[in-house]
Protein backbone atom coordinates (compact mmCIF):
# COMPACT_ATOMS: atom_id res chain seq x y z
CA UNK A 1 0.00 0.00 0.00
CA UNK A 2 2.78 2.81 0.55
CA UNK A 3 4.17 1.63 -2.81
CA UNK A 4 7.37 -0.43 -1.91
CA UNK A 5 8.04 -3.55 -3.68
CA UNK A 6 8.59 -6.98 -1.60
CA UNK A 7 10.23 -9.79 -3.38
CA UNK A 8 12.17 -12.83 -2.94
CA UNK A 9 14.88 -14.81 -4.60
CA UNK A 10 14.89 -18.77 -5.05
CA UNK A 11 17.15 -19.12 -1.68
CA UNK A 12 14.55 -17.67 0.94
CA UNK A 13 16.19 -14.04 0.74
CA UNK A 14 13.54 -10.78 0.78
CA UNK A 15 14.47 -7.84 -0.92
CA UNK A 16 12.68 -4.39 -0.99
CA UNK A 17 12.91 -1.01 -2.91
CA UNK A 18 10.65 1.56 -4.61
CA UNK A 19 10.37 3.34 -7.72
CA UNK A 20 11.86 5.77 -7.87
CA UNK A 21 14.96 4.48 -5.72
CA UNK A 22 15.27 5.54 -2.32
CA UNK A 23 18.22 4.14 -0.13
CA UNK A 24 16.23 4.92 3.24
CA UNK A 25 13.48 1.95 2.95
CA UNK A 26 15.41 -0.84 0.45
CA UNK A 27 16.38 -3.57 2.67
CA UNK A 28 17.56 -7.04 2.20
CA UNK A 29 16.92 -10.07 4.63
CA UNK A 30 16.62 -13.37 5.08
CA UNK A 31 13.02 -15.05 5.60
CA UNK A 32 12.11 -15.57 9.70
CA UNK A 33 13.18 -19.45 10.40
CA UNK A 34 10.86 -21.34 13.00
CA UNK A 35 13.62 -23.22 15.25
CA UNK A 36 12.99 -26.04 13.81
CA UNK A 37 13.85 -25.29 10.13
CA UNK A 38 16.81 -23.70 11.51
CA UNK A 39 19.31 -26.44 11.01
CA UNK A 40 18.06 -28.10 7.80
CA UNK A 41 20.02 -27.33 4.47
CA UNK A 42 19.39 -24.02 2.67
CA UNK A 43 18.98 -25.26 -0.65
CA UNK A 44 15.21 -26.96 0.69
CA UNK A 45 14.56 -23.04 0.72
CA UNK A 46 13.47 -22.54 -2.35
CA UNK A 47 10.98 -19.49 -2.26
CA UNK A 48 8.97 -19.57 -5.39
CA UNK A 49 5.65 -17.76 -4.79
CA UNK A 50 4.07 -15.48 -2.40
CA UNK A 51 0.51 -13.55 -1.43
CA UNK A 52 -0.40 -11.40 0.85
CA UNK A 53 -4.20 -10.64 2.88
CA UNK A 54 -4.20 -7.17 2.92
CA UNK A 55 -6.62 -6.80 5.58
CA UNK A 56 -4.03 -8.40 7.98
CA UNK A 57 -0.90 -7.73 6.48
CA UNK A 58 0.05 -11.47 6.62
CA UNK A 59 1.96 -12.99 3.98
CA UNK A 60 1.96 -17.05 2.46
CA UNK A 61 5.07 -18.49 0.85
CA UNK A 62 5.44 -20.91 -1.47
CA UNK A 63 8.40 -23.53 -1.35
CA UNK A 64 9.07 -25.72 -4.31
CA UNK A 65 11.71 -28.36 -2.89
CA UNK A 66 9.71 -29.53 -0.13
CA UNK A 67 6.25 -28.53 -1.62
CA UNK A 68 5.47 -26.64 1.90
CA UNK A 69 3.24 -23.08 2.13
CA UNK A 70 4.19 -20.98 5.10
CA UNK A 71 2.53 -18.18 7.09
CA UNK A 72 4.43 -15.18 8.14
CA UNK A 73 3.32 -12.39 10.34
CA UNK A 74 2.91 -8.53 8.95
CA UNK A 75 6.16 -6.98 8.15
CA UNK A 76 7.67 -10.93 8.21
CA UNK A 77 7.87 -10.60 11.56
CA UNK A 78 8.03 -14.18 12.38
CA UNK A 79 6.78 -17.24 10.77
CA UNK A 80 3.10 -17.93 12.41
CA UNK A 81 2.96 -21.80 10.31
CA UNK A 82 3.73 -23.73 8.25
CA UNK A 83 2.40 -26.87 6.59
CA UNK A 84 3.56 -29.87 3.87
CA UNK A 85 0.31 -30.30 1.69
CA UNK A 86 -0.04 -33.98 1.14
CA UNK A 87 -1.82 -32.56 -1.83
CA UNK A 88 1.28 -31.50 -3.26
CA UNK A 89 3.57 -34.83 -1.76
CA UNK A 90 3.85 -36.20 -5.64
CA UNK A 91 4.26 -33.08 -7.27
CA UNK A 92 7.84 -32.89 -8.95
CA UNK A 93 11.16 -31.32 -6.58
CA UNK A 94 11.55 -28.59 -8.96
CA UNK A 95 7.59 -28.47 -10.12
CA UNK A 96 5.99 -27.27 -6.98
CA UNK A 97 3.78 -24.23 -6.26
CA UNK A 98 5.23 -21.77 -8.67
CA UNK A 99 1.97 -19.99 -9.62
CA UNK A 100 0.30 -19.10 -6.04
CA UNK A 101 -2.35 -16.61 -4.82
CA UNK A 102 -5.05 -15.44 -2.49
CA UNK A 103 -8.57 -14.94 -3.35
CA UNK A 104 -10.28 -12.45 -1.89
CA UNK A 105 -12.80 -14.64 -0.66
CA UNK A 106 -10.14 -15.59 1.45
CA UNK A 107 -9.71 -18.77 -0.63
CA UNK A 108 -6.28 -20.17 -2.00
CA UNK A 109 -4.79 -21.44 -5.05
CA UNK A 110 -1.84 -23.21 -5.94
CA UNK A 111 -0.06 -24.18 -9.45
CA UNK A 112 2.21 -26.66 -9.88
CA UNK A 113 4.90 -25.68 -12.74
CA UNK A 114 5.47 -29.22 -14.00
CA UNK A 115 2.92 -31.50 -11.73
CA UNK A 116 0.27 -32.94 -13.81
CA UNK A 117 -3.09 -32.07 -13.18
CA UNK A 118 -6.20 -35.05 -13.11
CA UNK A 119 -7.28 -34.67 -16.80
CA UNK A 120 -4.22 -33.08 -18.24
CA UNK A 121 -2.29 -29.68 -18.18
CA UNK A 122 -1.00 -28.66 -14.67
CA UNK A 123 -2.42 -29.84 -11.01
CA UNK A 124 -4.37 -27.12 -9.65
CA UNK A 125 -5.30 -26.97 -5.81
CA UNK A 126 -8.23 -24.50 -4.89
CA UNK A 127 -7.67 -24.30 -0.64
CA UNK A 128 -10.95 -23.55 1.17
CA UNK A 129 -9.07 -22.42 4.04
CA UNK A 130 -5.40 -21.78 5.14
CA UNK A 131 -3.32 -23.68 3.17
CA UNK A 132 -0.40 -23.04 5.79
CA UNK A 133 -2.54 -24.53 8.50
CA UNK A 134 -2.15 -28.47 8.61
CA UNK A 135 -5.66 -29.68 9.58
CA UNK A 136 -7.59 -27.04 6.92
CA UNK A 137 -9.47 -29.29 4.95
CA UNK A 138 -8.24 -30.73 1.60
CA UNK A 139 -7.95 -29.11 -1.45
CA UNK A 140 -10.10 -29.26 -4.56
CA UNK A 141 -7.91 -30.65 -7.18
CA UNK A 142 -8.65 -29.57 -10.68
CA UNK A 143 -6.37 -29.36 -14.03
CA UNK A 144 -5.62 -25.53 -15.17
CA UNK A 145 -4.84 -25.82 -19.53
CA UNK A 146 -1.84 -22.92 -19.92
CA UNK A 147 -0.74 -22.15 -23.48
CA UNK A 148 0.80 -25.12 -25.54
CA UNK A 149 4.01 -25.42 -24.23
CA UNK A 150 4.27 -23.01 -21.48
CA UNK A 151 3.90 -23.41 -17.83
CA UNK A 152 2.30 -21.57 -14.61
CA UNK A 153 4.90 -19.33 -13.30
CA UNK A 154 2.72 -16.91 -11.17
CA UNK A 155 -1.06 -15.54 -10.70
CA UNK A 156 -3.20 -12.49 -9.21
CA UNK A 157 -6.66 -11.95 -8.54
CA UNK A 158 -8.49 -9.33 -10.31
CA UNK A 159 -11.33 -9.96 -8.53
CA UNK A 160 -14.74 -11.58 -9.88
CA UNK A 161 -13.20 -14.82 -9.77
CA UNK A 162 -10.47 -13.63 -12.13
CA UNK A 163 -6.93 -14.63 -12.45
CA UNK A 164 -4.76 -13.07 -14.49
CA UNK A 165 -1.74 -15.83 -15.18
CA UNK A 166 1.56 -15.43 -16.48
CA UNK A 167 2.52 -18.32 -18.36
CA UNK A 168 6.65 -19.08 -19.45
CA UNK A 169 8.12 -20.84 -22.03
CA UNK A 170 11.71 -21.62 -22.82
CA UNK A 171 12.73 -23.19 -26.39
CA UNK A 172 16.65 -23.15 -28.11
CA UNK A 173 14.44 -20.99 -31.05
CA UNK A 174 13.28 -18.46 -29.19
CA UNK A 175 14.31 -18.51 -25.85
CA UNK A 176 12.15 -17.81 -23.07
CA UNK A 177 9.16 -16.37 -23.77
CA UNK A 178 6.01 -15.34 -21.83
CA UNK A 179 2.22 -15.12 -22.07
CA UNK A 180 -0.19 -13.47 -19.97
CA UNK A 181 -3.83 -14.99 -19.74
CA UNK A 182 -7.27 -14.51 -17.75
CA UNK A 183 -8.47 -17.49 -16.06
CA UNK A 184 -12.04 -17.86 -14.71
CA UNK A 185 -12.62 -19.82 -11.80
CA UNK A 186 -16.61 -19.51 -11.85
CA UNK A 187 -16.62 -23.05 -12.70
CA UNK A 188 -14.32 -24.40 -10.00
CA UNK A 189 -14.86 -27.97 -8.97
CA UNK A 190 -13.41 -31.41 -8.24
CA UNK A 191 -11.45 -32.60 -11.60
CA UNK A 192 -12.71 -29.23 -13.51
CA UNK A 193 -10.58 -28.67 -16.68
CA UNK A 194 -10.30 -25.08 -16.93
CA UNK A 195 -8.44 -22.75 -19.79
CA UNK A 196 -7.03 -19.41 -20.11
CA UNK A 197 -7.77 -16.81 -22.42
CA UNK A 198 -4.67 -15.33 -23.68
CA UNK A 199 -4.28 -11.23 -23.74
CA UNK A 200 -1.10 -10.53 -24.54
CA UNK A 201 2.31 -11.97 -25.57
CA UNK A 202 6.24 -11.20 -24.48
CA UNK A 203 7.84 -12.64 -27.16
CA UNK A 204 10.61 -11.54 -29.62
CA UNK A 205 11.23 -8.97 -30.84
CA UNK A 206 9.36 -7.71 -27.95
CA UNK A 207 10.85 -7.45 -24.62
CA UNK A 208 10.71 -11.20 -23.60
CA UNK A 209 13.34 -13.24 -20.75
CA UNK A 210 12.69 -15.98 -17.72
CA UNK A 211 9.59 -13.56 -16.47
CA UNK A 212 8.00 -15.41 -12.94
CA UNK A 213 6.47 -12.80 -11.05
CA UNK A 214 3.67 -10.31 -10.57
CA UNK A 215 1.92 -7.37 -8.50
CA UNK A 216 -1.20 -5.68 -9.01
CA UNK A 217 -1.97 -2.33 -8.03
CA UNK A 218 -4.70 0.37 -8.27
CA UNK A 219 -3.18 3.83 -8.66
CA UNK A 220 -4.93 7.12 -9.82
CA UNK A 221 -8.03 4.94 -10.86
CA UNK A 222 -5.55 2.90 -13.12
CA UNK A 223 -4.97 -0.25 -12.07
CA UNK A 224 -1.13 -1.10 -13.09
CA UNK A 225 0.40 -4.51 -13.78
CA UNK A 226 3.96 -5.24 -12.33
CA UNK A 227 5.83 -8.00 -13.88
CA UNK A 228 9.47 -9.26 -13.23
CA UNK A 229 12.19 -11.49 -14.22
CA UNK A 230 14.66 -13.91 -12.94
CA UNK A 231 18.76 -13.66 -14.72
CA UNK A 232 19.29 -17.12 -12.80
CA UNK A 233 23.21 -16.09 -12.80
CA UNK A 234 23.40 -16.55 -16.37
CA UNK A 235 24.83 -14.00 -18.47
CA UNK A 236 22.05 -14.22 -21.05
CA UNK A 237 19.32 -13.37 -18.88
CA UNK A 238 17.99 -10.33 -16.80
CA UNK A 239 16.27 -9.43 -13.98
CA UNK A 240 13.57 -6.99 -15.64
CA UNK A 241 10.87 -4.98 -14.13
CA UNK A 242 8.05 -4.23 -16.42
CA UNK A 243 5.18 -1.79 -15.72
CA UNK A 244 1.49 -2.05 -17.33
CA UNK A 245 -1.77 -0.24 -17.43
CA UNK A 246 -4.38 -2.48 -17.36
CA UNK A 247 -7.30 -1.94 -19.70
CA UNK A 248 -10.49 -0.85 -17.79
CA UNK A 249 -12.41 -4.40 -18.33
CA UNK A 250 -9.07 -5.94 -16.75
CA UNK A 251 -9.53 -2.96 -13.94
CA UNK A 252 -8.69 -5.09 -10.13
CA UNK A 253 -12.19 -5.16 -8.57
Amino acid sequence: PDGQFLALNDTGVLFGFTIPTAASNAFVAPLPLRTIDATKAKNLWDTESMTRNPATGQYWVGFEMVQRICRYAPDFARAETCADRPEMKDWPITGGPEAFTRLPDGRFVAFGETASGPRGGNDMLLFPGDPAVASSPKAIRMSYIPPQGYVPTDAVSIGHNRLLMLNRRVTMFDGFTAIITILDLSEAHENAVLRSEEIARLTPPVLADNFEAMAIEKRDGQSILWIASDDNHLFFQRTLLLKFALPTELALK
